[in-house]
């Protein structure tokens, strides 16, 4: 048997193992890595993608089994006649590929002795999307409920086209089921398929978690009716309550995986945790799609209605229980008696004999509206008996040239009208117009959800039915109801937005049709499109200005930003904005320094320019700048030598008494930290303190004595100790040989001492 790596080894040199290679127009097998090719592999099959082929992207089916079943290859090579494919994909919402061709004989594979064994390749088209329980699984984590009522109502669709044709897939799985953006749901895997003019009837029994518990239907063309059923009644359940993909089915990586009913549920719904949940689901119309699918798991494999008819008599169901009960019938007066009978108390049937006389003219003379109209209350009378073949013949000939004459001129409800006549008077219609008929009470349904929600405004209904095509079927509509559908989709579309709080998608809406439509939106809702539309001014004002380097126009746009739009501008832009308007303050304080001609703002001033990198102003008066910067160069050799450990007071007695003189009675700012009267006294103080230090240094008590005496800046506090002593030494000596200084010198031995 081959097997999947066989497959791969093969693929890897398509042009020579690939028979189907030059038929298909070449190209080149799809790689998931190197040596190795993207595959898709199944229960029964392995799947290749041959891409930049003549049709586009191929899908390439290879069988896993020596013992293929010819009559699955012959229902291949039926459906790779143009025509067959052509009419199974007559209806527009069909689920069918495009294209299928059978190559019996398409991969070479090694075999024994050297010799290559040939094997069977389908190829068709290649559906690029998710299969359905990929799709379903991705929607019910996201809680995407729009998203898989979207999908079931698609689903309906595409199983009515099927069954339009007669058309049974046989194996229907959420893995038989891609999802296609465009077209919806589209099945692959024909292998069980069947249809008028296939060969035969495939024996192939579905998989439990979508099989009948009882077996398949006896008739092929009701083979998929059960899990059609199934399939539906999981998408319902799912787009009410999403979060039961969180309790229920198997993952997407599963082969045959359900949906959301196991085996074990279908076999015992009575018993089925699952089926007692979804009775708690708030929703009629489900509730009775549920009681459809609980009783079909019970009854008779052949007894299960097809998906349509079922989705029919749920709508029908859940329409009645609504309807207002039909008025008491009022008992006609009684028909007149004629004198001679009332003895005997009885009325004579007149109008019953009339009824039936009128209805036996009306077969002798062929009046066929007559007969159709009197048949059904004289039919049971014995005196019609002989006339009822006659009868028949003109009934069914008259509806059924009525149902033609509905069906050619495309009108809905004569024709709804004709076929419930003709069942009434039970004949039999075509197959054509029985589906014609089914496709017109569709369209009536959907004309009537149209009706009801463009009474109720119900504008999600609205979104929902154009977005999931059910608005396309319908052969038309007035330009008043086009005109709300279209509002309605610009509606949920902005209301999507607005509950992701999302600014550029709001904006993406097209908001002019809405804001221009009289009440169509909310307070709250124009309150948020306004709250964008400032956002994205602010926005595109802002981003301008700092282009322009404009730090006036940014600086009164961040003083009226609107309501969190500061996470707008990127960190860069944000820096930038800050640094602009920075620069802007520092300039605005330079040209206030400058007016006022105050060096401590000034110097302020100079800081705040150099650390924001802004540039002076060309209209600056450089000649006070001139004087300013000669006072500021003086400043700062002060503070230099001010700050220098040691401080070089030399250097300061220098400098003080310039700085005195340019800048005049004012005291000049030396910055933070340091006073311009103190560093004059620091300076006085180290100079009386170098002279003592000097007088010391010559042993020169007169100098000493001269210097300490008096100490007008405390310099002999800030000697060391020994010189203290040497000066205080000096001062005893200098009180002892004249007492009558002792007084005077007091305080300055005093000093010295302390």
């Amino acid at each position: 048997m081959p097997t999947i790596a066989t497959f791969d080894h093969a693929m890897l040199r398509p042009g020579r193992n690939l028979a189907a290679f030059r038929a298909l127009g070449g190209g080149s097998i799809t790689m998931a890595g190197e040596n190795q090719p993207f595959r898709v592999a199944g229960r029964d099959a392995v799947v290749y993608r041959l891409e930049n082929a003549a049709p586009g992207y191929v899908a390439l089916r290879c069988f896993l089994t020596d013992r293929l079943d010819n009559a699955v290859l012959a229902r291949y090579q039926r459906l790779s006649k143009d025509s067959t494919l052509r009419r199974l994909r007559a209806s527009e919402h069909s689920p069918l590929v495009q294209f299928v061709h059978l190559f019996p004989e398409g991969l070479l594979l090694p075999g024994p002795d050297f010799r290559s064994l040939s094997e069977p390749v389908i190829a068709m088209e290649w559906i690029e999307g998710p299969t359905l329980l990929e799709a379903v699984d991705r929607a019910a984590r996201q809680r995407e409920s729009r998203v898989l009522s979207a999908l079931a109502n698609s689903w309906l669709r595409a199983l009515a086209a099927n069954r339009d044709v007669e058309f049974s897939h046989g194996n229907l799985t959420g893995q038989n089921v891609m999802i296609d953006l465009e077209r919806g749901p589209i099945l692959v895997d024909y292998d069980t398929a069947w249809w008028p003019g296939a060969v035969s009837v495939s024996k192939h029994k579905p998989p439990a978690t979508y099989g009948h518990p009882r077996g398949i239907a006896s008739a092929p063309e009701r083979r998929d009716d059960f899990a059609a059923l199934l399939i539906y009644t999981s998408l319902r359940a799912l787009a009410l309550d999403p979060a039961l993909r969180d309790e229920f089915g198997d993952p997407p990586s599963r082969i045959d995986g359900a949906l959301l009913f196991g085996a074990a549920d279908l076999a015992s719904p009575g018993k089925s945790k699952l089926f007692e949940r979804l009775r708690t689901l708030e929703d009629e119309e489900f509730q009775a799609v549920l009681g459809i699918l609980r009783v079909a798991c019970q009854s008779a494999v052949d007894a299960v209605p097809p998906i349509d008819d079922a989705w029919q008599a749920a709508r029908e169901a859940v329409i009645e229980r609504h309807a207002p009960p039909e008025p008491q019938p009022v008992a006609p007066p009684a028909a007149p008696v004629a004198a001679e009978a009332t003895w005997f108390d009885v009325a004579p049937r007149v109008e019953e004999d009339d009824r039936v006389s009128g209805f036996i003219q009306a077969v002798i003379d062929r009046d066929a509206e007559s007969v159709v109209a009197l048949w059904p209350g004289v039919r049971h009378q014995p005196d019609v008996i002989p006339y009822a073949i006659q009868a028949t013949n003109l009934a069914t000939e008259h509806v059924r040239q009525r149902v033609a004459g509905a069906m050619d001129s495309g009108d809905d409800d004569e024709l709804i009208a004709a076929v419930e006549q003709a069942e009434s008077l039970v004949i039999a219609v075509p197959p054509a117009a029985r589906r014609a008929y089914r496709r017109a009470l569709h369209q009536s349904d959907l004309r009537a959800s149209l009706i009801e929600a463009l009474q109720r405004d119900d504008r999600e209904k609205l979104a929902d039915m154009a977005l999931s095509g059910e608005l396309d079927e319908l052969r038309g509509i007035s330009r008043s109801a086009e005109r709300s559908v279209r509002l309605a989709i610009k509606w949920q579309q902005l209301q999507n937005a607005i509950d992701l709080d999302a600014d550029d998608q709001i904006l993406a809406c097209q908001l002019d049709e809405l804001l221009q439509e009289t009440d169509y939106l909310s307070t709250e809702d124009k309150a948020r499109i306004a709250l964008a539309q400032g956002r994205r001014r602010w926005l595109t004002m802002i981003r301008k200005a700092l282009a322009d380097r404009d730090a006036v126009a940014i600086a009164e746009l961040r003083a009226a930003m609107p309501p969190e739009a500061d996470g707008l501008l990127g960190p860069s832009e944000q820096r930038r904005a800050s640094r602009l308007i920075a620069q802007r303050r520092a300039t605005m304080r330079l040209r206030e320094a400058l007016e006022t001609n105050d060096d401590r703002k000034l110097v302020d001033a100079m800081n705040d320019i150099e650390n924001s990198g802004a540039l002076l102003p060309r209209d600056l008066d450089w000649a006070t700048v001139q004087r300013v910067a000669d006072r500021l160069s003086l400043v700062a050799s002060i503070r230099r030598a001010a700050v220098s450990n040691p401080p070089d007071y030399a250097r300061l007695g220098r400098l003080l008494p310039a700085a005195r003189e340019v800048f005049g009675v004012s005291t000049p700012y030396l910055g933070h930290g340091l006073d311009f009267a103190g560093l004059e006294l620091d300076v006085r103080r180290a100079a009386h303190r170098e002279r003592l230090r000097e007088a010391i240094r010559n042993q020169d008590d007169v100098a000493i004595l001269t210097a300490a005496d008096p100490d007008p800046y405390g310099a002999i506090a800030t000697l060391t100790p020994d010189e203290q002593d040497r000066v205080a030494a000096v001062l005893t000596r200098a009180r002892a040989s004249n007492p009558l200084k002792s007084t005077e010198t007091t305080g300055v031995s005093g000093s010295v001492n302390a």
